[in-house]
């Protein structure tokens, strides 16, 4: 009966063959031969060079002959030497076998182990890559280890990932970028501190950016984002938008912002460990704090502003002025709004019991109490509130051909005297003669309730 050859083409002799010469083929199929490594040895441990004379074309088919002498295709290491012009093709026969595949070939370029007619896996120059020839196709090797340890880096192929146990992403790396110098580092951290996540690398500043997909957000699901003592949070164009202080490392008292629902309006607060917490607003310099549309509503508290500030419109042209705080005051101007019929009113409050309300004028500038397109102005001089809501006035006629003022005189007159004009706006006290001079005398005798 005539020899016949396994997948790895080990001679099978047959029975009552090659009498005499048999023990010769068994060294040939176990590989202890002065002809080199072949048969198991072969397979078991040898290593197979594959150089430019055995690739036409980027492209080396494996013989696949029956014959227990050495075969590229039965040895366990295929070491590409070969010098490439393109990407390379290493076809090997469809039988089972793994094989440790280093791609030291020469120009750079990829080379992929198959089946002739499948698609089979790629090495990467440079690399080395254990895989296995399922007698369809050839691919990955190993893709479970229950823990890993390494001595070195960990080599990713460029736009690969690292995947659970459902071979679902969990991590994915970009494609490769040639010149990269910094890159993250992830520092784990004993009882007590927090581990860390950070940029790392060549450059000396280099930020960590974070980039939600689409219109998604970077979320931070529970506790505080720690912000370093007088860092900032940027725009697109790492322009300053929030800025924070140094750190007060006694700090109990904070700003709470709210969002808001429909119908209501978000919220900034003083919000902290003590009962009673300022809100402050501070420009820079001599600028303002500007609410630019709406209007300022405060819930509760004060509007607090600084000795001698004011209050500006929208060209930044003040419109109120503070002067400098007066530290023991306990006097101030109360300003109230009106239903529809009333009247908005400005009065004098405070502390104490009685209470003037002082207005001043700047240089020769005068009070001017202007009328309106119905009605000339008025001012009334209302009587005691515990007496009723009776007044008397004074009002301007409803028609002015020359602009007249009278100025009063410097000390009260006797009894029975009268306010008298000189035709030129100055009034004096006169007495009377038997009667008013026509054109010379103002009855203010009359006006007064004399």
């Amino acid at each position: 009966m005539a020899s016949t050859f396994s997948t790895l083409k080990i001679e099978l002799i047959g029975d009552g063959e090659q009498s005499g010469t048999w023990g010769n083929t068994t060294n040939n199929n176990w590989g202890s031969s002065s002809a080199g490594s072949r048969g198991l040895e072969q397979a078991v441990v040898g290593m197979a060079t594959l150089v430019t004379g055995d690739f036409s074309v980027n492209a080396y088919t494996m013989p696949y002959a029956d014959s227990n002498a050495a075969q590229d295709f039965r040895a366990l290491v295929l070491n590409i030497t070969a010098t490439l012009s393109g990407a390379g093709t290493v076809t090997v026969p469809a039988i089972e076998k793994p094989y440790l595949v280093f791609n030291n070939s020469v120009g750079g370029f990829d080379v992929t182990v198959k089946v002739a007619g499948q698609t089979g896996i790629t090495i990467p120059n440079g690399k080395k890559a254990f895989v296995y020839n399922n007698g369809t196709d050839v691919g990955e090797t190993i893709n479970f280890l229950s823990s890993l340890q390494l001595g070195g880096n960990l080599k990713m192929p460029s736009a690969s990932s690292v995947i659970d146990a459902n071979n679902n992403e969990l991590i994915k790396f970009p494609s490769t970028v040639a010149s990269a110098v910094n890159e993250v580092t992830i520092t784990n951290a004993a009882t007590g501190s927090g581990p860390a996540v950070q940029a790392t690398g060549g450059d000396t500043n280099i930020d960590l950016n974070f980039t939600p997909k689409g219109t998604g957000n970077t979320v931070f699901t529970a506790n505080n984002v720690r912000v370093a003592s007088a860092a900032s949070i940027l725009d697109s164009n790492s322009n300053e938008l929030i800025k924070f202080p140094s750190a007060v490392g006694s700090a109990i008292n904070e700003v709470t912002i709210t969002n808001a629902a429909t119908g209501s309006g978000p919220a900034i607060q003083a919000s902290g460990g003590d009962t009673n917490i300022d809100l402050n607003f501070t420009p820079k310099g001599s600028g303002s704090v500007v609410v630019s549309t709406g209007s300022l509503a405060l819930t509760t508290g004060n509007l607090r502003l600084s000795s001698g500030a004011s209050v500006v419109d929208a060209n930044s042209n003040e419109l109120i002025k503070f002067p400098s705080t007066v530290a023991s005051a306990v006097n101030e101007v109360t300003v109230s709004n009106a239903a529809t019929g009333a009247n908005p009113s400005i009065a004098a409050t405070g502390g104490d019991t009685n209470i003037s309300l002082s207005f001043g004028m700047k240089g020769t500038g005068a009070y001017n109490f202007t009328g309106t397109a119905d009605t000339a102005a008025e001012v009334r001089l209302f009587e005691d509130t515990d007496n009723g809501t009776n007044y008397v006035s004074f009002k301007a006629p409803s028609l002015i051909s020359t602009s007249v003022a009278w100025t009063l005189p410097s000390a009260d007159g006797t009894n029975g005297q009268f306010l008298s004009t000189n035709g030129s706006g100055t009034l004096s006290w006169a007495t009377s003669s038997g009667g008013i001079s026509t054109g010379k005398s103002i009855a203010m005798a009359m006006i007064f309730g004399f």
